[in-house]
C-alpha cells in the first residue's frame, strides 16, 4: 500500500487550502485568527439570528452524538444554512489575500463530504508517537504539523456503526494518577463534535515562536477513505505495541469519551 510521500508544504494564502479541501470534496471552516474559534457568520446566531432550532428539531435531523452534554445548535451542526453560509464567505473572498496570520481554517468531524462520509482525525500529540502516522492504513493521510505531533486527517467509512466521537489513549501510569494529576492524552481520535486546524497561526504562537499549521505530508495527494474496522485495529494494534489504554474515567475526561452512556 503506497503512503504519501513525506513532501511539507506551507499553503501561501487561503485560497490554495479552499481549493485542496474542495478538491478532496470536503467543507473547510473559516475560523478567528490565530484561534480555534469559527466565525461569527457560521455561529448560532450568524445563523439563526434570536430564532434557532429547538433541541426537538434538531434531534429529529441529527444523530445525538453531534452534540454536546446539551442539546442546542454550534458550529459542530452542518445544517444546509451554515454550509451555505460557509460556502458564500469562501466564494466572496479574494481568497489569495488571505494568509495565515489572518484566518484560520480548520475541518469539522461532523460535516459531511461530497461522497457521503465524514472527516476523522486523528491527534498525536507526542512527537514521540509520530509513528503511528507511518502505519497502514494511516501512510496514505495528509499528515499536518503544528505545535508538535501532527494530525492525521482521513474520510470515514464508519460501517453502520456508531463510534464514540472522541477515543483517547494514554499511558497506564499517566491513568492511575489523581485526575488533575493527569497528563493530557497522548492519541486522541476524533470522529465527531470536534474540529481540528489546518491553516492559520497557533494559538500558543508567539513573535519571539511563531507557530503555523503546514501540512508535513500529502498536501499533493487525495484524502483517502478509511473504513472504522481498518481504524480501531490499526490504532489498538499500535496501542498495544507502545502499552497505550483507552482513558475510560468519566469524572476525568470529557463527557463525550468512550462510554456514550454518561451523557446520553
Amino acid at each position: 500500500m503506497p503512503g504519501c510521500e513525506y513532501t511539507p508544504y506551507k499553503p501561501k494564502n487561503a485560497g490554495e487550502v479552499v481549493s485542496w479541501c474542495r478538491k478532496n470534496g470536503i467543507i473547510p471552516i473559516p475560523c478567528q485568527p490565530k484561534s480555534k474559534a469559527p466565525l461569527g457568520i457560521i455561529s448560532k446566531k450568524g445563523i439563526y439570528k434570536k430564532n434557532p432550532p429547538s433541541k426537538e428539531e434538531l434531534l429529529r435531523i441529527y444523530d445525538r452524538r453531534f452534540f454536546g452534554k446539551n442539546v442546542s445548535d454550534s458550529f459542530h451542526v452542518p445544517s444546509p444554512k451554515r454550509i451555505l453560509a460557509i460556502n458564500n464567505f469562501w466564494d466572496s473572498h479574494s481568497l489569495e489575500n488571505m494568509d495565515e496570520r489572518t484566518i484560520s481554517i480548520s475541518l469539522g468531524m461532523n460535516y459531511p463530504t461530497n461522497d457521503g462520509y465524514t472527516i476523522a482525525c486523528i491527534d498525536i500529540d507526542s512527537d514521540s508517537h509520530k509513528g503511528l502516522s507511518e502505519i497502514n492504513p494511516f501512510i496514505k493521510c495528509p499528515l499536518v504539523g503544528g505545535k508538535k505531533g501532527g494530525k492525521i486527517f482521513f474520510r470515514l467509512d464508519k460501517e453502520n456503526k456508531n463510534p464514540s466521537p472522541i477515543i483517547q489513549y494514554s499511558t497506564k501510569e499517566n491513568l492511575n494518577l489523581a485526575g488533575p494529576k493527569q497528563k493530557p492524552a497522548l492519541i486522541e481520535l476524533f470522529t465527531g463534535h470536534k474540529h481540528a486546524l489546518i491553516y492559520g497561526e497557533h494559538p500558543d504562537s508567539t513573535l519571539d515562536n511563531p507557530i503555523f499549521y503546514y501540512f508535513k505530508r500529502g498536501f499533493d495527494a487525495d484524502v483517502p477513505l478509511i473504513t472504522w474496522n481498518e481504524t480501531t485495529k490499526a490504532i489498538a494494534n499500535y496501542a498495544d505495541e507502545m502499552n497505550l489504554v483507552v482513558r475510560k474515567t468519566s469524572s476525568v475526561i470529557p463527557y463525550d469519551q468512550t462510554n456514550l452512556t454518561d451523557w446520553v
